[in-house]
């Protein structure tokens, strides 16, 4: 069990970085402890699941992407809060905008102090979440307090406002960032989020 949970923590760290790639080769050394049932009903174990399910739909992996999905929810037994940001991860790389509308009506703004280990990803999912869905009320609300909260997730406020303000100083501005923090998936969302200006 110790190793799956070390692996899926190097998971959660590739895909804040959106390196799909890499989680995808990090699937295979996450899948052996699981098959091998040491690692079933462990909360960051199902999330690695479904972030690596993520990446494969954002490989175009479709069918690979619904197994590692299945799994997921075979394992967690029912609904979990602190599986709501890596199902948002995934209805956002599969394009699908309602799902993600539906599960953000259920998903908390904060986590409890006991589940605070993800509160980065839920902040950096939920303000692309409400981007992804055009929801400029959602972003104004959250994203203008994490704005001077650290490098990363300032950028990911940035490029949020940015994006629903239409404003390219704040989309140029995230996108230096991301290439000061060498995080070149992130330039390239910003960037494409500034071509749709």
């Amino acid at each position: 069990m110790p190793q799956a949970h070390a692996i899926a923590w190097w998971i959660e760290i590739e895909a804040l970085a959106r390196d799909w790639p890499r989680v995808r080769q990090l699937e295979d050394r996450l899948r052996q402890p699981i098959h091998a049932n040491i690692a079933t009903q462990q909360v960051s174990v199902i999330r690695a699941l479904l972030l690596c399910a993520a990446a494969r739909a954002h490989l175009a992996d479709a069918t690979r992407a619904t197994v590692l999905e299945h799994l997921a929810n075979d394992l967690a037994h029912g609904p979990d809060d602190r599986l709501a940001a890596p199902h948002i991860r995934l209805a956002l790389a599969q394009d699908d905008l309602e799902g993600v509308a539906t599960l953000m009506a259920v998903t908390p703004h904060e986590w409890r102090p006991w589940a605070t280990w993800w509160a980065l990803d839920l902040e950096v999912t939920r303000l692309d979440a409400l981007t992804a869905l055009h929801d400029a009320a959602g972003v104004e609300a959250e994203a203008p307090k994490m704005l001077g909260s650290g490098d990363f997730i300032n950028a990911i406020a940035k490029r949020a406002l940015g994006a629903v303000r239409r404003d390219p100083k704040l989309l140029h501005e995230a996108t230096d960032a991301f290439t000061r923090m060498t995080l070149p998936r992130h330039v390239e969302q910003t960037i494409t989020l500034a071509d749709l200006l």
